[in-house]
């Protein structure tokens, strides 16, 4: 089946709502991000909100449009995901970063931002979508491996946190893969018992 990919859907439904959110929160929160932002301290108080909304909050407005884009670019390369997809994908990959942060992390007092995500968003649609387009998929997860792998040993691009105003926390980078790959667990389940029984 040949690979087909449209520019179009780069705005539909399905990742639209999140860019908007995004826009929108990024307003409210310009001038404190404190309002939503990840904080372990708040969390183990009981703001348990901010496991969630702290992926919403930015740095700054080149960190907003640095996610937005990405965001973009995770809509056109897996334009045929229904939009439910990526709200179960949202949900595994923020709650996997916003987790494993607060237990495996406990230095980091606070973060903000959707990287993590992102990277989530990339291994569960290449994972969902193997089987149509395997070349190109697998090509997806080798090189967001590969990048994980070159943050871990080497860091992160300084030139990247001076654009976005501040230090790029990394393993959300892995943890928000992760999830990715949790959510995609019963989609991939699903398919091969589906195929074993055809």
């Amino acid at each position: 089946m040949p690979l087909k990919m449209q520019f179009v859907p780069v705005f539909a439904p399905s990742q639209l709502p999140l860019l908007i959110l995004f826009f929108l929160i990024t307003i409210a929160t310009a001038s404190d991000s404190m309002l939503l932002r990840y904080q372990s301290d708040l969390m183990t108080s009981g703001q348990w909100w901010r496991l969630i909304t702290g992926h919403f909050a930015h740095l700054s407005w080149a960190h907003w449009l640095l996610n937005s884009l990405g965001l973009m670019l995770t809509a056109w390369l897996f334009n045929s995901i229904k939009a439910y997809y990526w709200h179960w994908s949202f949900l595994c990959s923020s709650l996997s970063v916003s987790f494993c942060l607060l237990w495996f992390e406990p230095q980091l007092t606070w973060y903000v931002g959707l990287s993590g995500v992102l990277h989530g968003f990339l291994i569960f649609g290449a994972l969902i979508q193997i089987q149509r387009h395997p070349l190109f998929n697998t090509s997806i997860l080798v090189v967001v491996i590969a990048k994980l792998i070159g943050e871990q040993t080497k860091g992160s691009v300084p030139d990247l946190e001076q654009f976005i105003g501040g230090s790029v926390v990394i393993e959300a980078h892995l943890y928000g893969a992760i999830g990715g790959g949790v959510a995609a667990l019963p989609f991939v389940l699903f398919r091969q018992k589906k195929e074993s029984r055809s």
